[in-house]
C-alpha cells in the first residue's frame, strides 16, 4: 500500500513537488562552486558524508554532525537529520518507477542550473528526474565532444554521473531536481 504516491507518473511528479517545495535549500561550500545561486535556491544532500565539522560557533567550539548510527566515521547530511522521513518517500518514488535500481543518497536542487562536472564520489548510474512548473532545464550529457539533452521534467532517466560529464540546461520557472545515487 503506498505511503505517498498514487501510481500515476503524472500525478506522482505533483506530490513529489509538493514535498520537494516544502523543505529549506541552502548550498553547502563545494556545490556553491558549481553554481553561485540566490537566497532561497540551492542544492541540499540527502544521506551520510565523511564531513563531520560543521563549523565553528561564536565561542570557538566545532560544532559537528550527528555521527551515522549504521557507519562508523560517517555523518548524517542535515537534510538527513531533518526531514527523516524523506528517505521513504524516496524508496516509495523508487519502487514505483524504476525498481531495480539501488541508492543510498539524494542530491536535492531548487533551481539550481549546476554548470559542467563529474559525480566524482558516485558510483555507478544514477537516476534523476525534474519537476516543478519550468521550461527548459534539460539534463546534458557530454559524449563524444557532443552535447545531448535528455528532457528529466517529469521523466526518470538513469545516467552514470562519475563518467559522463554534464550539467542542468538554462530553464525558466520553478524547478526541482532529484537525483538518487549510491556513494
Amino acid at each position: 500500500m503506498s505511503k505517498y504516491f498514487t501510481g500515476d507518473l503524472d500525478g506522482d511528479c505533483y506530490i513529489l513537488h509538493d514535498i520537494l517545495s516544502q523543505l529549506t535549500y541552502k548550498s553547502g561550500t563545494d556545490r556553491y562552486k558549481l553554481c553561485k545561486t540566490s537566497t532561497g535556491n540551492g542544492s541540499i544532500l540527502y544521506g551520510n558524508t565523511w564531513r563531520g565539522f560543521l563549523k565553528y560557533d561564536k565561542d570557538g567550539n566545532q560544532v559537528l554532525r550527528t555521527p551515522d548510527p549504521n557507519q562508523k566515521g560517517r555523518y548524517l547530511s542535515k537534510a538527513q537529520t531533518d526531514y527523516p522521513y524523506l528517505m521513504g518517500v524516496a524508496q516509495e518514488f523508487r519502487d514505483l518507477y524504476f525498481p531495480h535500481f539501488q541508492f543510498s543518497h539524494l542530491m536535492l536542487n531548487k533551481n539550481y542550473p549546476v554548470d559542467w562536472h563529474f559525480d566524482k564520489a558516485n558510483v555507478g548510474d544514477s537516476y534523476i528526474i525534474a519537476v516543478g512548473d519550468f521550461e527548459g532545464g534539460e539534463t546534458e550529457l557530454e559524449i563524444n565532444g557532443e552535447v545531448h539533452k535528455k528532457d528529466t521534467h517529469n521523466k526518470p532517466f538513469c545516467f552514470n554521473g562519475s563518467i559522463i560529464k554534464h550539467r542542468c540546461g538554462e530553464f525558466t520557472g520553478e524547478r526541482y531536481a532529484v537525483v538518487f545515487f549510491k556513494n
